[in-house]
């Protein structure tokens, strides 16, 4: 993943570029999840930008997944459902 994400960020079709979170996994949360363009809201997206990215103890859901990877579950499966994310 690291030598992909390298290649996006020096590609001029990409800009501002944001890193969420860089951490191993176990196992791939989004494994249906194709790279591809879906619309969000301003308000929606500040939504992610500003949630608890950091698997801190403080900012981890019971199910040890931190708030900011549980609001990304919920815009990504609003996405597949084709419900628009608000």
């Amino acid at each position: 993943m690291q030598t992909l994400f390298a290649s996006i960020q020096v590609d001029r079709r990409h800009r501002d570029i944001l890193l969420l979170v860089d951490e191993p996994i176990e196992t791939r949360d989004f494994a249906a999840w194709t790279m591809g363009y879906a619309p969000l809201e301003a308000n929606s997206f500040s939504r992610l930008l500003t949630a608890a990215w950091p698997a801190r103890e403080a900012d981890t859901l019971p199910a040890g997944r931190s708030k900011g990877k549980q609001l990304l579950q919920v815009v990504w499966e609003q996405i597949a459902s084709g419900v628009a994310f608000r």
